[in-house]
């Protein structure tokens, strides 16, 4: 089924009240698992506060961004990349990691 990717080169996202977004990323091309992608040189902020909902099955790529949750919130997605993370209250944010982009880096090797 086809995917959806939501391009932000200037601005941010800020989710109050009862509001919810759903995104199912791409699955081919150079943006194949982003779900959200904000401009490296955008520094606009996320906020997602009081009880939104936010779920997704991709990347959300925040790069020089500060992504706040606040209030009752759950965010979902298979990653995070951000310049600052702020949780307050009863916010959740659930990463369900599947390994389709591996940090080689954090993997233990045994050498004799």
């Amino acid at each position: 089924s086809a995917g959806a990717l939501i391009y932000l080169h200037t601005g941010g996202i800020s989710q109050g009240g009862n509001t919810s977004i759903v995104v199912k990323p791409l699955t081919t091309g150079p943006y194949a698992g982003i779900s959200f992608y904000e401009d490296r040189s955008n520094t606009s902020a996320v906020t997602l506060q009081g009880t939104p909902g936010q779920t997704s099955s991709g990347t959300l790529y925040f790069p020089a961004a500060q992504v706040t949750i606040a209030g009752n919130p759950n965010a979902f997605g298979n990653q995070l990349i951000a310049d600052t993370l702020v949780v307050q209250g009863n916010g959740q944010l659930n990463i369900n990691y599947d390994a389709r982009n591996p940090i080689f880096r954090h993997e233990a090797y045994l050498v004799k």
